[in-house]
């Protein structure tokens, strides 16, 4: 769980961080990390206490729970004046690497939407009080067979050798064009939150 994992590492005091992860795999990674609790369960049932964490959030995933079922858990377990967020990762469709990585894949594999953005799934979901939406770029130094290895990551990612060989070519063609001399170009992403407080 890199968001738990990220945030264990910045947490002061005696906080603790709970993850939960339905995921053996995951669950092991993270596990090499002292300050955090795992729990086996999923998000829309996670066994914790009622109204006893004070920040819920969740990165990466919300698109693929039923939203209701875990809005509502979410809401439970939060303490009142606490924090519930949804973090995504949106495509970055500007200049640069990231722009040129979504085309590739977009000529090669289909156009296909990308995540929702999170205040878009937490209203889907029956959220109807107040949001605060933040968004911010970033971005992440990658080689070429990161970048390559990123689009065999995804699930369509061409199923045609011929196609699969033409994509590739393309990506590596992109990373050389914005790489620096080490090799390294800047993957960008555009990172969203929509956070509310609890009453």
């Amino acid at each position: 769980n890199g968001l738990a994992l990220s945030v264990a590492e910045r947490l002061s005091g005696s906080g603790r961080v709970l993850a939960v992860e339905p995921n053996d795999a995951m669950r092991l990674v993270a596990a090499r990390h002292g300050r955090i609790e795992l729990i086996a369960a999923r998000a829309e049932a996670t066994t914790i206490a009622h109204a006893s964490v004070d920040v819920v959030a969740c990165a990466q995933a919300f698109h693929l729970l039923d939203g209701a079922a875990a809005l509502a858990e979410f809401r439970r377990i939060a303490r009142r004046g606490g924090r519930v967020a949804v973090i995504m990762n949106l495509h970055d469709h500007g200049p640069g690497l990231g722009g040129a990585f979504w085309e590739s894949m977009d000529a090669h594999c289909g156009r296909r939407t990308g995540l929702p953005e999170p205040d878009h799934a937490l209203r889907t979901a029956g959220w109807q009080g107040p949001l605060r939406v933040e968004r911010w770029r970033h971005a992440v130094m990658v080689d070429v067979e990161s970048t390559i290895g990123l689009a065999r990551s995804y699930a369509r990612y061409p199923a045609d050798e011929a196609e699969r060989r033409r994509l590739d070519a393309d990506l590596a063609r992109a990373h050389r064009q914005h790489a620096g001399l080490d090799g390294l170009a800047a993957m960008g992403h555009i990172a969203a939150m929509a956070w509310f407080a609890t009453e």
